[in-house]
């Protein structure tokens, strides 16, 4: 069973030939409430009675089904065949001449097709007497927007075309759909639409749901039905009948071959639903007798309750005796031919198949085509087998490919590897083609003069371009990769990541030269001044209370600041209310130490003179300080976008961190300066208690704190010595 958004069937527009209101009586069941109408009574709407004018009405359709979309992974079952099997019914039961039915099937559905079918072709052909049909059967999807006042969700026929991901630029909006209808002349007519709206997911039996969300939440207790409202009131003489209510899902079953709201219309149109003394079917009697064996008689299937909107006062005839064409007996001449020749087709369910080109004879109706030959891609397809004229259909089968096309997007003269071997140089106009690449999954290398190494794994798929674009970062002068040479006992590589065994955090490395430290803004950090140090390896986050609780565990330790044992929600967060004494002996258990105030300050800074870990300008989404509305430590590891050019994370909010130096003047400065001259220890970077103010947090902003005492908002890293 499918699920497919919502199925809407817009009733017949009819003409408004008197302003007179007439009371419409529903013969329907009345089931509860839901979001403030009562499901499945239909609901009259500026009711007018239906045209009485002299002379025979034309009748004219636009007929859409979708089984296969271009969007991946979103393809259906039945709705194409459904849309046959209706327009079919259109022509035998309905009186439709076959050339005044406008059919959309898969790849001819686009957005351009149906608003051209809809708003083009019916506004030129259709006349003000005439009758016209629009029936949908498809996926249907909501799109959260603010602007929808009812209930903030817009919601969209989602055409072949449609981009899932970009429904507003891509797929038919049901306002649009409302603005078209306004441009036929008709006045009498029907909309039928087998999809819905809600965006939730689920499966119930052997359906599958016709639904489309990426909403990014379900929004069925939210979603409305006054867009079928304005849909039935936006023209003279309309009506709209849906699949299911607005916040319901309408389903397609295996077992009927069909979604089961088409297939009860089509019965219903086929003479069931038919009045029994006029013998005639209506709008009204065609609702009823849908509604009743969906809604009342599901035989435990998904609940979905179809909804009838109209403006049409009395009933509208769709079929019934005089207009029925059909003169069947019962089967027809099917004939079906692929290239290459020689594929086996299997009808229906028979273990049998024919080879191709076929020649055959099926009963009359729909029927399920399944094409097999070595080498090339399976097809399958839905077909309606009619008595009244033969059946010819070609199918030409694509090849199986095992390859396809791999698009780099990267600057020009970068030089791209792709596992292990040099595969070329990016042109001058950005885009790198590598044809017949193997399916499956890739690592691709890119290097280019003054910029970072960027090195990812991509996944090709066969048959179709796959793109890859490479943003690459600016390199900055005096950073080098760490060698052989500089790692120490102690950490390990897995080729991506650098990891210290003892305590297992992840380490980056800082590489030697000098940088620029201080600022001759702030009072305790001037004069700026050139240090030079050593290279050497920081952790890469604050060490957690994930890590601080095994130290205590495995050593025994007793700590004399506040800290204890987390929550299980908060292992993750840096270890804090710990004194400097209780960060030293962590690091001496790990083989580690603390970092130095210079140490700390390149980490965060690198050799470009820096304000910011990430930059030259403040970012608040980069650090988490108090004004950003954080309120608490977060995660390490958290806001990954504040990285310091050697990959340091959360160097600048989150904690303050302990430093092994004694807070002091820098040299330089003869002015006294508070806090120095005693045993205070610096503290740097910021917490989530500090300001955000420009001048107050910067990788320059120094702050002081007496070692033995211990605050919530204090935590620590380490280092290691690289060594040569």
């Amino acid at each position: 069973m499918t699920l497919r958004s919502i199925v809407l069937l817009l009733g017949l527009t009819v003409a408004l030939s008197s302003s007179t209101k007439v009371e419409a009586q529903s013969t329907s069941p009345t089931p509860s409430s839901r979001g403030g109408n009562q499901a499945g009574k239909p609901r009259d709407l500026s009711l007018v009675p239906a045209i009485n004018e002299e002379g025979k009405p034309d009748r004219w359709a636009v007929v859409v089904g979708i089984n296969h979309y271009k969007a991946p992974g979103i393809d259906l079952h039945y709705s194409a065949g459904d849309a046959r099997l209706f327009a079919q019914t259109l022509e035998t039961s309905c009186g439709f001449r076959h050339d005044h039915i406008k059919l959309l099937i898969d790849d001819q559905a686009t957005s351009m097709n149906v608003r051209t079918s809809i708003g083009t072709w019916l506004a030129k052909v259709a006349g003000r007497r005439d009758l016209v049909v629009i029936y949908y059967s498809g996926h249907g999807a909501p799109d959260l927007d603010p602007n929808v006042a009812e209930d903030g969700i817009r919601k969209y026929i989602v055409t072949q075309d449609a981009d899932p991901d970009n429904l507003f630029a891509t797929a038919v909006p049901m306002d649009e759909f409302s603005s078209a209808l306004l441009r036929i002349r008709s006045e009498q007519t029907v909309v039928l639409l087998d999809c819905c709206y809600s965006g939730a997911a689920g499966s119930a039996g052997n359906g599958l749901v016709r639904t489309l969300s990426r909403a990014g939440e379900d929004v069925s207790s939210r979603i409305k039905s006054g867009f079928l409202d304005s849909l039935a009131l936006s023209g003279r003489g309309r009506a709209v009948i849906t699949g299911c209510d607005a916040a319901e899902r309408t389903w397609e079953y295996e077992d009927l071959g069909h979604g089961i709201f088409t297939y009860y219309l089509v019965k219903g149109l086929q003479g069931q639903a038919a009045d029994p003394v006029s013998g005639k079917v209506g709008v009204r009697s065609l609702y009823d007798f849908v509604y009743r064996n969906i809604h009342d008689g599901h035989n435990g299937r998904a609940v979905q309750t179809p909804l009838l909107v109209t403006s049409v006062a009395g009933e509208l005839e769709l079929a019934g005796k005089g207009l029925t064409t059909d003169k069947s007996d019962g089967a027809g001449e099917v004939k079906i031919v692929t290239s290459p020749l020689g594929a086996s087709i299997f009808v229906d369910r028979e273990t049998k198949p024919l080879s191709s080109p076929a020649d055959t004879r099926l009963a009359e109706g729909m029927h399920h085509i399944s094409i097999y030959k070595p080498g090339y891609l399976p097809t399958s397809d839905d077909i309606f087998v009619s008595s009244s004229r033969p059946l010819v259909n070609s199918y030409v089968l694509n090849v199986e490919e095992t390859n396809g096309d791999l698009l780099i997007v990267a600057t020009p003269n970068a030089a791209v590897n792709m596992d292990g071997q040099a595969v070329g140089v990016v042109p001058s106009n950005n885009l790198l083609r590598l044809a017949d690449v193997s399916q499956g999954t890739h690592t691709v290398r890119v290097e280019a003069t003054g910029f970072k190494v960027y090195e990812k794994p991509v996944d090709v798929e066969a048959g179709r371009p796959n793109i890859l674009r490479v943003p690459l970062e600016k390199a900055i002068s005096g950073l080098r990769e760490a060698t052989a040479a500089n790692v120490p006992a102690g950490l390990t590589s897995d080729g991506k990541r650098f990891v210290w065994t003892k305590d297992a955090g992840e380490m980056v490395f800082v590489s030697p030269g000098s940088f620029q430290m201080g600022t001759d803004t702030a009072d305790n950090a001037h004069p700026k001044h050139e240090v030079s140090l050593g290279g050497y390896w920081i952790d890469k986050c604050e060490v957690t209370n994930r890590q601080y609780s095994r130290f205590v565990d495995d050593s025994g330790y007793r700590v004399q600041g506040a800290w204890t044992p987390a929550d299980q929600d908060k292992l993750n967060r840096p270890a804090t209310r710990l004194t400097l004494a209780d960060a030293k002996a962590y690091a001496a258990w790990a083989g580690k130490k603390l970092p130095t105030e210079e140490q700390w300050e390149k980490a965060a800074r690198g050799p470009d003179g820096r304000l910011y870990p990430y930059g030259t300008a403040m970012d608040l989404r980069s650090q988490n300080i108090r004004s950003y509305g954080f309120h608490d430590a977060l995660d390490v590891g958290s806001l990954a976008q504040g990285a310091s050019p050697y990959g340091a994370l959360n160097m600048l909010g989150n904690v303050w961190e302990w430093c092994d130096t004694v807070f002091a003047a820098y040299p330089g400065n003869s002015d006294p300066i508070s806090g120095s001259g005693g045993s205070n220890e610096v503290i740097r970077g910021g917490s989530y208690l500090s300001p955000a103010l420009a001048a107050d947090i910067t990788v320059a902003t120094r702050a002081f704190l007496l070692p033995n005492l211990s605050q919530e908002d204090v935590g620590f890293r380490c280092i290691a010595p690289a060594p040569n």
